[in-house]
């Protein structure tokens, strides 16, 4: 009975090995080729770089990278709601075993580096959702966005995002005091 056991426990701990360091799949490699060439245009400011974004989004909708670059360029657009809407649905599927966050192997960014820079921007989009909510008199939703805003911008500040970040965090969150 205890050997049935011991190679159960052996099978199910290298069954979380093996799901923890899989490959992403053929797919999800070419949606982050075109989805690096479109970051790559969007960083000089290229209005056609969303094509590519999208393209990539369309081969996997569910590359969290791809969701977090487009909820960037709906950020740079003042589009708060989608903004909100791909980042929620990149941070979702983050910390999946198979989500790459870098083309090239020199290059090394890790999931929480990724999810701390996305909560602060997702902090800030909720803020901006709370401004509209605001304005158009809807006091219990601004209320809602703004719980939201807090609660990401602590989550970001506790994964240590990069300086330039933490500090947007920080000065995001004496609001709140």
């Amino acid at each position: 009975m205890t050997k049935i056991i011991i190679t159960i426990l052996i099978s199910v701990m290298l069954l979380i090995t093996a799901a923890a360091y899989s490959e992403p799949s053929q797919d999800r490699k070419r949606a982050l080729d075109i989805l690096w060439s479109a970051y790559t245009k969007l960083q000089q400011g290229d209005p056609t770089a969303i094509d590519g974004i999208e393209q990539a989004l369309r081969i996997d909708p569910n590359f969290a990278y791809a969701n977090i670059v487009r909820a960037e360029f709906a950020m740079a657009s003042e589009d708060w709601e989608n903004a909100r809407i791909y980042y929620q649905k990149g941070l979702e599927h983050l910390h999946e075993p198979d989500q790459p966050l870098s083309p090239v192997p020199s290059i090394r960014i890790t999931a929480e580096e990724v999810e701390a820079d996305s909560r602060v921007f997702l902090g800030y989009t909720y803020i901006k959702l709370a401004q509209m909510a605001n304005v158009q008199g809807q006091n219990q939703l601004e209320i809602e966005y703004l719980d939201s805003a807090k609660a990401n911008l602590l989550k970001a500040v506790n994964l240590n995002p990069g300086p330039e970040t933490k500090k947007m965090a920080e000065q995001l969150l004496m609001m709140f005091h």
